[in-house]
C-alpha cells in the first residue's frame, strides 16, 4: 500500500501544482484506504456468499436425509401394521374356533338334556 501512494503522489505531483505535500500524502492515503476498505468488503462479501452456498447445500443434505429417515419409519410402520393384521386375524380365526366349538358343545349337551327329559318323561308316563 505505500508502495503505491508513493506511486500515486509521485503522479499527481508531476501532474498537478501542489501546495502542500502532506495533504497530498493524507487525501492518497484516505482514498487508498478507502478502496482497500472497499476490496476488503468486497471480498468478505465473496466469502459470506459462499458460506451461504455452503450452509444451503448442508440444509439440502440434512433435509435429503430427514426424508429419507422419513420414509425409513414409514416402511416399518406398514411392516409393524402389515404384522399386527395378520395377528390379528389368527386371533380372529382362533376365536372363531372356539366360538364354534361352544356352539357345538352347548347343542349337545342341549340334545342330551332334552333326550334325558325325554327319557324320564315317557319312563313316568309308561311306569
Amino acid at each position: 500500500m505505500s508502495e503505491l501512494a508513493e506511486i500515486i503522489t509521485g503522479e499527481f505531483t508531476d501532474a498537478v501544482e501542489v501546495k502542500n505535500p502532506e495533504s497530498l500524502k493524507r487525501g492518497i492515503f484516505l482514498l487508498l484506504s478507502s478502496t482497500l476498505q472497499k476490496e476488503e468488503h468486497k471480498m468478505q462479501h465473496d466469502g459470506l456468499k459462499e458460506s451461504i452456498a455452503a450452509l444451503n447445500s448442508n440444509v439440502q443434505l440434512i433435509a435429503t436425509r430427514m426424508e429419507e429417515g422419513f420414509k425409513r419409519v414409514d416402511e416399518r410402520f406398514e411392516a409393524s401394521d402389515k404384522r399386527f393384521e395378520s395377528i390379528q386375524q389368527q386371533m380372529n380365526r382362533r376365536f372363531d374356533a372356539v366360538d364354534k366349538k361352544f356352539n357345538r358343545e352347548t347343542t349337545l349337551m342341549t340334545i342330551g338334556f332334552l333326550a334325558i327329559t325325554t327319557l324320564i318323561t315317557v319312563y313316568r308316563f309308561l311306569g
